[in-house]
């Protein structure tokens, strides 16, 4: 057998020139392949089949990484990012409750992107959270549809119940407190 990976798909299965060109090409391999143990695989963030082939390919998804996938990627990052031209170890000051932080900022992002947000986030000073929290905002902000508003009002700019106002103020700083609104 032999896999034959095609990067980017989504933008080959919208081609039109000529018209249903790469929805033909992919049926007529589906027989060929399967003859002799072949498999096309198809890579994209995000593709709408076409009715012709939703009975065959098994779409699979990556699922985001968890917290504990990205401690692990944050880490491995930093130890990779440790070393000098020699291979000798640098300590880059980073602590446990840092990479705690870390992993909030980039919590909700692939596990590609994480681990390039945080590469970018590194120096010898160590780890540059505002940074990191920059780079995810502006990936968020690529997403159409999506916006990150970092407003600058507080609850004492806000007219109203008061009581309501107390209740939110104790649940945005309590000890389950959301990283975001």
């Amino acid at each position: 057998g032999m896999l034959v990976f095609a990067r980017n798909f989504h933008k080959v299965i919208a081609s039109t020139d000529p018209p249903l060109a790469p929805l033909q090409a992919v049926s007529t391999l589906r027989d060929e392949f399967k003859k002799d143990g072949r498999m096309l695989i198809m890579l994209a963030p995000g593709m709408q089949l076409p009715p012709e082939l939703k009975d065959d390919v098994l779409l699979l998804d990556e699922p985001y990484p968890d917290w504990e996938s990205l401690k692990v990627i944050i880490k491995d990052t930093i130890e990779a990012a440790s070393k000098d031209d020699k291979g000798n170890k640098i300590d880059l000051g980073i602590n446990e409750q840092q990479i705690d932080r870390g992993v909030a900022a980039v919590a909700g992002l692939p596990a590609f992107p994480s681990e390039q947000a945080v590469a970018l986030s590194l120096s010898r000073k160590g780890l540059d959270l505002g940074g990191l929290w920059d780079r995810k905002c502006s990936m968020i902000n690529q997403t159409p549809g999506l916006q990150v508003y970092r407003g600058s009002e507080r609850f004492e700019d806000i007219g109203g119940v008061e009581q309501v106002k107390v209740t939110l103020q104790r649940l945005l700083t309590g000890r389950g407190r959301p990283n975001a609104v």
